[in-house]
């Protein structure tokens, strides 16, 4: 009866031992933007811009530039994928709004040059598209940068002030810029993380064609973004 006691005991000791051999310290695996991910942010947008009017005919030129700040929302969806568990890759769909506007209310006429007008410009960001390579520092960490274009809507609408035989005149096109910056993103829980972003973006010059008065009116559009986001990884 000892020796059967003694035999179970040590029986006992070495299931204990070989369950502990397969244990070790839990390693968390990353699933932040792995695979399916949306979410939204907010943050500010310091602007710069530079209206110019220009007649083509004896190169008389006008020009101002501007700049504000103001809040900036955002959604975005993308995929990604981490490679050797530490190489990330992510494609990324994302729009940001309100819309932003420039208005230039006393532009000195290039043709006419008595006359002034107001210039407002309204650029509406509809889509953006951006690669983001990125390094896992641990599995809940990963830093990123971002690459990608924006494609944009620009809208003039210009109104005479002292041109009383000039009616207004509005011209609507689409633009097609370039955007760059980094972020860093924490995984809070196992689908929900959060981040904090930069990036500089900019739209190449719009001009805007004023035939019956030889007049090119454009816009050059310039920004810095720093924001927060959440997300949700599927």
């Amino acid at each position: 009866m000892k020796l059967t006691t003694i035999s179970l005991s040590l029986l006992a000791m070495s299931s204990s031992l070989a369950f502990a051999g397969t244990m070790g310290p839990v390693v968390m695996v990353p699933t932040m933007k792995e695979g399916f991910y949306a979410g939204a942010g907010i943050g500010g947008a310091m602007y710069n811009d530079k209206i110019s009017g220009l007649n083509p005919s004896n190169s008389a030129q006008v020009e101002k530039s501007f700049n504000n700040n103001s809040a900036l929302a955002s959604i975005f969806a993308g995929v990604g994928q981490t490679y050797f568990d530490k190489y990330y890759l992510g494609a990324e769909a994302n729009s940001y709004f309100p819309s932003h506007r420039v208005v230039w209310q006393d532009r000195p006429g290039v043709s006419v040059t008595q006359y002034t007008y107001e210039d407002q410009f309204q650029i509406q960001n509809y889509v953006n598209l951006d690669l983001l390579p990125g390094y896992r520092i641990r599995p809940e960490w990963l830093v990123y940068g971002r690459v990608g274009i924006s494609f944009s809507n620009i809208v003039l609408n210009q109104e005479p002030n002292t041109a009383a035989d000039v009616s207004m005149y509005s011209s609507n096109t689409t633009a097609t810029g370039g955007r760059f910056g980094g972020g860093l993103a924490y995984q809070i829980t196992e689908h929900v993380g959060a981040g904090i972003d930069y990036y500089y973006a900019y739209n190449p010059t719009s001009n805007h064609s004023f035939n019956d008065k030889n007049t090119v009116v454009s816009i050059n559009s310039h920004l810095n973004y720093i924001g927060y986001s959440l997300f949700y990884t599927v």
